[in-house]
Parts: structure tokens; sequence; C-alpha cells
């Protein structure tokens, strides 16, 4: 059940994955919350430097991304 939580923390490697797998289950909760903040971040990223990079030459109006509800916080 854990498993895919703690791969995703590891980033694929074996020697943190088996610490991570010893961590309190709030730690790994909040470094998975971490590293979800960090993923959107960076798609929220990359997906406002494409409108900043379209919207000057537009015909019509675009509107910027909006922020993601996890970075709200």
């Amino acid at each position: 059940m854990w498993s895919p939580l703690v791969r995703e923390l590891a980033g694929g490697d074996y020697e943190k994955a088996i610490a991570i797998s010893r961590w309190p289950i709030r730690e790994a909760l909040m470094g998975y919350l971490l590293h979800l903040q960090r993923a959107a971040l960076d798609h929220y990223r990359m997906e406002f430097l494409a409108w900043a990079s379209m919207a000057p030459h537009s015909t019509t109006k675009i509107e910027p991304p909006a922020l993601p509800e996890i970075l709200k916080r």
C-alpha cells in the first residue's frame, strides 16, 4: 500500500527507499505533500512561461494559468 509513495519519495534510489520506509507515517506524508507541491510548482511555471511567451502575440486575450490549489496554502 505504501510502496508507490516510498518509491516516489526515493526517486528510484533503493537505499533511500529503505530509509524512507522507516519514517513515521506523518513524516512520509508530509514529504509526499512537499513532493506534490514542487511538482505542481514546476508544472505551473512551465504553463506560465508558455502563456507569457504567447500572450503578447495573440489577437485575443489569453488568461494566465490559474495557480494550482495545492500551492494556495
